[in-house]
């Protein structure tokens, strides 16, 4: 509505804006022009709906057009913010952060977007984690970092997360910036106080000159129903021929302990010539140096490409040979 609003402690102050007759509108603030908020301010988004204050335990809205107008109101109880950083916008799209460790997405409605991580957020302190949201061509989504070690990548195009990245240098502030002309980056700033401001390149495989380790734990994958189980034999693996084959381990019914290694994978289909571009590779459990069970009514799967490749390593498929039993 052409005016600033500040907020100071629990008060929100807002400029004279068009009602100026003499001086500048955007630098006058008239004494009667404010709203006591129950509880200190600590973050605000200006929407095309109305402007958004939160507090650490709620979240407001001041709607109207005008003077006579401007009213606050209660928007979302049990919604408060830790601090500016847990809120990024673009436009009437918002992302918060809840002092509880939930993570939305309101874009004319509340939709939980940090459900299949919630026991990550959960862990996190909401007052030391950073939202920037970027779009950079086919780069894209919204990136959450704890502040410390973790940063996670929800795309909003597919709607979902990607696997935590842990950045060799740490974590702790990051923005996308329009660094030159047309050219959004994403910045990342180390926890450590004599490091450098970094930046995102998707055409890079290093973290700042070095390798840093690549792996992923699929599952737990449920093979068999309560009261039956699955013979399951191997798995399979269809990875580019780029930089070093992986190496792949197995928990069996379990959902948390130590993987166990199936090594000397062979060719498979073995009745195939020999791919140039994608290894096709079979995983018996019998090749494990430890005996394991063949009944299994569920399992995870860790593939692993180590910490020395440089290059762009992609796992295409992974599927798991069973026979009901």
């Amino acid at each position: 509505m052409g005016r600033f609003w500040v907020a100071s402690g629990n008060t929100l102050y807002f400029a004279a804006g068009p009602d100026c007759t003499n001086g500048v509108g955007q630098e006058a603030f008239p004494p009667a022009n404010n709203f006591v908020l129950p509880g200190k301010i600590t973050a605000l988004a200006s929407t095309t709906q109305g402007l958004i204050v939160w507090t650490s335990d709620n979240a407001y809205v001041v709607t109207g057009t005008d003077l006579a107008t401007f009213t606050l109101i209660i928007w979302q109880t049990n919604f408060g913010v830790a601090n500016q950083n847990c809120v990024t916008q673009d436009g009437d799209n918002l992302f918060i952060l809840t002092t509880k460790g939930q993570l939305f997405n309101f874009a004319g409605s509340l939709n939980e977007i940090g459900y299949s991580i919630r026991g990550s957020l959960a862990a996190m302190t909401p007052a030391n984690v950073y939202l920037a949201l970027h779009r950079s061509g086919s780069d894209e989504g919204l990136f959450v970092s704890d502040g410390s070690t973790n940063v996670w990548r929800y795309s909003v195009a597919y709607q979902c997360w990607s696997p935590v990245a842990q950045p060799g240098m740490g974590a702790k502030c990051i923005s996308s910036i329009e660094t030159t002309t047309n050219d959004w980056t994403l910045l990342l700033g180390s926890n450590s106080g004599s490091s450098y401001i970094f930046n995102r390149n998707t055409a890079s495989f290093v973290d700042n000159g070095s390798a840093f380790a690549s792996w992923a734990i699929i599952g737990s994958l449920i093979l068999a129903p309560p009261r039956e189980v699955a013979l399951v034999n191997s798995v399979l693996v269809e990875v580019e021929t780029v930089g070093t084959y992986p190496t792949l381990s197995v928990l069996l019914n379990e959902i948390s302990g130590s993987f166990t290694a199936l090594p000397n994978p062979v060719p498979d289909p073995p009745q195939l010539v020999a791919s140039s571009t994608i290894w096709m590779k079979r995983h018996d459990l019998k090749a494990a140096s430890t005996p394991l069970p063949q009944h299994v009514r569920h399992m995870q799967v860790k593939v692993d490409f180590g910490n020395s490749d440089t290059v762009q390593n992609e796992l295409l498929g992974i599927a798991i040979s069973v026979a009901q039993t």
